[in-house]
């Protein structure tokens, strides 16, 4: 998965490996291959922690997401659907 997606050596975070097309993801840019460093400022190392960080903001009509493509960092805000 590493080398398909070019990542580096120790990233940490999770890897986007697919996006429905008409889905919030897609609308706020996120492509495959992105990586998710953070969800709501909280670090995350695996996908038990994003797992957690989602489920901690189901109440919530958005979500900060910073994700890291190629050598460049970015905020992405998730508006999530009903």
């Amino acid at each position: 998965m590493a080398r398909r997606f070019r990542l580096e050596s120790g990233q940490e975070g999770v890897v986007v490996i697919a996006i429905e097309r008409d889905g919030s993801a897609a609308r706020a840019g996120i492509q495959m291959g992105d990586v998710i460093e953070e969800v709501n400022r909280q670090p995350i190392l695996a996908l038990e922690d994003f797992d957690n960080a989602i489920k901690a903001a189901k109440d919530r009509d958005r979500i900060l997401l910073l994700i890291r493509r190629g050598d460049s960092r970015s905020f992405v805000v998730l508006h999530l659907e009903d």
